[in-house]
């Protein structure tokens, strides 16, 4: 019997996957793209003034049975997300869920996953650069892989610095260091998140301290940047989500790799790590993790959730998509020669 597809609000998400969760889904589902015949779709992407965006991302597990596409829009007026979960056996819906929360559990969580991997393992303390939407989850994904000690916190714009250190107070046993300018940022722990939507690079090298590893997270778009050009003359290694879309829309990377395609080829990216790839960090040395979002890191987390909405009957049903028949009208003949003469003129 086919199963009925369900609808997740963002509400559903978030109760039903714990960021904790979240990054164990991607520390299954990445490496599956190396061995297992999961594969990302090459991402859609469409920009226009002012500052808008419209995108479309999708991967494939056949071996799983599932796939999903997602697709969201951002402009100052408003964004919205949404994903379509597939049964890739059966040719059906298994549900359609709103995607913010799950793209920040995406975009977080990989972050985790990340500094688990490549931080040095007595890290203990986080400087976080910007306070938008997507901050409060990267310091909580940091936080389930490193006990936080302290967190750094820097934004240009005073208010939203201080109301996001307050936040953070509220939920974190760390102590809360709201900084005072970038470069004292920047410098103040071994781990730096930086998530803007900056479209001027504004993290030089010289900011860096040895031994610090970076979640690059924030531009993802091809006219946003985040790190300035001598920040690459300093990496020790980098590793990336996905090449295909780091090499579309990284201005970054752009700028540092050009067309050199063996440099392209040769980045690791974080799936050829978990799944044997393997990592030695050299003490001193600085890392970067550049994030740009992929089909896969979205499916974990989709396939998490409705996993867990079955388990707990959470969701509300969907249609089973029943076939429609399509209607017309028919032009009668004596409108044909005034149409066509219409359509000629409008063609001369």
């Amino acid at each position: 019997m086919t199963e009925q597809p369900i609808w997740l609000t963002e509400a559903d998400v978030a109760a039903l996957v714990p960021i904790n969760a979240g990054i164990e889904a991607l520390r299954y589902q990445l490496p599956r793209e190396f061995g297992a015949g999961a594969r990302n779709l090459s991402k859609v992407l469409a920009t226009w003034e002012p500052r808008s965006s419209m995108h479309n991302l999708g991967s494939i597990d056949p071996e799983q049975g599932v796939g999903g596409i997602k697709s969201w829009i951002n402009t100052p007026a408003g964004a919205r997300a949404v994903y379509a979960l597939f049964d890739t056996r059966a040719g059906t819906v298994l549900a359609m869920m709103d995607a913010a929360t799950l793209g920040a559990l995406r975009t977080a969580g990989i972050s985790g996953l990340a500094t688990a991997i490549m931080a040095a393992p007595d890290a203990d303390s986080l400087s976080i650069i910007g306070t938008g939407r997507q901050a409060f989850a990267q310091v909580a994904a940091v936080s389930t892989v490193r006990p936080l000690r302290r967190i750094h916190v820097y934004s240009p714009t005073e208010a939203n610095k201080l109301a996001f250190c307050e936040k953070l107070r509220q939920s974190f046993e760390a102590e809360i260091v709201a900084e005072p300018d970038l470069p004292a940022a920047v410098g103040a722990a071994p781990i730096l998140t930086v998530v803007t939507r900056a479209r001027e690079p504004f993290i030089t090298g010289a900011m860096l301290r040895a031994g610090t590893h970076v979640n690059a997270v924030g531009a993802i778009l091809p006219d946003n940047a985040e790190l300035m050009p001598d920040v690459f003359d300093r990496i020790d290694r980098i590793v990336v989500d996905n090449i295909q879309n780091a090499r579309i829309a990284s201005s970054e990377l752009k700028r540092h790799y050009g067309d050199d395609e063996a440099a392209w080829e040769a980045l690791p990216t974080i799936g050829q790590l978990i799944g044997g790839g393997g990592f030695v960090r050299k003490p001193g040395r600085i890392t970067c993790f550049k994030a740009m979002g992929m089909g896969l890191s979205d499916l974990a987390i989709a396939v998490a959730a409705h996993r867990a909405a079955r388990e707990r009957g959470l969701g509300r049903p969907l249609g089973a998509g029943e076939a429609g028949s399509m209607t017309w009208e028919a032009m009668p003949a004596a409108a044909a020669p005034r149409v066509a003469q219409g359509l000629a003129q409008g063609m001369a």
